[in-house]
């Protein structure tokens, strides 16, 4: 996580927390932001799996049993993990997910389809798959069970998905999902169409790219 959303995560209550960046840039830059917000400051030379390689590697040089994701245009609310930790006393809660929330919709029109394709899915259709144990991580905003990832090995780093792959591996596994159907983390969506349709092409090949995966999978048909 970096910027505004390193003095966000700071002020997060509900339970006691330590703030890490994760640099896949090594940037003297971001070092400093680290160091001015008090925050912990992680990076890597072998920088293979992208996203997921780096939170694998995160998870490696940290211990706290559960851990908080937020990409680094998402800025949590303080009472995030008041409103998410809860749901882990049942314990085979892998992932407690929230929504994706854009806070730039008046900056053009594709941020505003944007967030209204977001709000869809994180509004009715979440809430159905919450219903079914059916609701897989998006990647942000969301906290996991360290057990659970490390059970099963991490994040996938095969996929351009990963947060989709690895809701498979945990949910075959047995364990289950909760999703908080509350904004509790603001972020920003893409302005441009360029930068939409990467965003999209890339969700859309990763989760085309895991239909075998799904189907190999040993899960119930509600899921």
């Amino acid at each position: 996580i970096v910027g505004p959303t390193l003095a966000a995560a700071a002020r997060l209550h509900g339970a006691h927390a330590r703030v890490f960046l994760l640099d896949d840039g090594d940037s003297a830059e971001m070092a400093a932001l680290a160091a001015r917000h008090g925050a912990g400051y992680i990076r890597r030379d072998d920088r293979s799996g992208a996203k997921a390689g780096n939170i694998n590697h995160a998870l490696r040089h940290t211990s706290a049993p559960y851990v908080a994701v937020f990409d680094c245009d998402h800025v949590p609310e303080p009472d995030f993990l008041a409103a998410t930790m809860g749901h882990f006393g049942d314990e085979r809660v892998a992932f407690v997910q929230t929504p994706q929330y854009y806070a730039n919709t008046d900056d053009s029109p594709i941020a505003s389809a944007a967030a209204a394709q977001q709000e869809l899915f994180f509004g009715v259709i979440a809430r159905g798959k919450a219903s079914q144990g059916a609701m897989f991580c998006c990647g942000t905003n969301v906290v996991f069970r360290r057990e659970a990832l490390e059970e099963v090995g991490g994040f996938p780093e095969d996929s351009l998905t990963e947060d989709f792959a690895l809701s498979i591996e945990m949910h075959e596994r047995g364990w289950t999902s909760k999703y908080v159907s509350e904004v509790l983390a603001v972020g920003l969506a893409p302005e441009d169409m360029a930068s939409y349709v990467s965003q999209q092409r890339r969700w859309a090949q990763g989760c085309l790219g895991g239909i075998g995966r799904v189907l190999r999978s040993r899960l119930p048909m509600r899921q």
